[in-house]
């Protein structure tokens, strides 16, 4: 009877930690949902007093945390018929060499605006802006085209050092919330990125890195 219950008690704590094992794989998954980590004690809570299994466990997690990144995608991006303007975009104010200007007026009657994600810590930062900025002073375009540097630099001095380098205009670096924002919204995933967007704020490519002199 003792050998009967040992090994019953045996396989129960194998089973529980067989799903915990399962739990803990299935964080990465969580993370590629960009889930919520409060919800995860939310589902062991539920895994250890009312034995879900790890499969329904998983399902209802990523169900319920597939909404909540609807949401947010849709708070940060709009509806699809919702028309963003520049200034909505990137702020009543961008950098320009001359200072903060209202970003109507230094945008105003331009065809393409590219938004350029970069950072002066990347080395393929770097080596990509020499070229964007060279390309966008010689441009006989610049009244139909605009860059916009977003950056990514990790302070205000990174970010005016860098800003001396190029050509073109910026987001003012204080306005962190938006430059993630704008990340968001144009998926961008790595830097540098270059996207393209029309004269009214609207997405016309995700990433035209090395194909900017079609534009300018």
């Amino acid at each position: 009877c003792l050998t009967y219950c040992l090994i019953l008690s045996f396989l129960r704590l194998f089973f529980y930690l067989s799903q915990f094992i399962h739990v803990i794989l299935y964080v990465d998954i969580v993370h590629l949902f960009s889930m919520r980590t409060c919800h995860l004690y939310f589902y062991f809570f539920f895994f250890f007093f009312k034995q879900k299994t790890a499969y329904e466990m998983l399902r209802s997690l990523v169900g319920s945390e597939m909404c909540i990144r609807d949401r947010y995608q849709r708070r940060v991006r709009g509806t699809a018929s919702a028309n963003m303007s520049l200034s909505d975009l990137l702020g009543a104010e961008i950098l320009t060499k001359d200072g903060l200007v209202p970003t109507d007026q230094a945008l105003a009657g331009k065809k393409h605006v590219m938004l350029y994600f970069s950072a002066h810590w990347c080395p393929p930062c770097r080596g990509y802006t020499p070229q964007l900025s060279a390309a966008y002073e010689a441009s006989s375009k610049k009244d139909d085209t605009a860059i916009v540097f977003i950056s990514s630099d990790q302070d205000q001095a990174a970010f005016d050092e860098y800003f001396g380098e190029m050509s073109f205009f910026a987001m003012p670096y204080a306005d962190r919330e938006r430059k993630t924002l704008l990340a968001e919204k144009y998926g961008v995933r790595g830097i540098p990125t270059l996207t393209l967007l029309d004269g009214d704020g609207n997405l016309v490519e995700g990433n035209i890195r090395g194909q900017h002199d079609q534009f300018l």
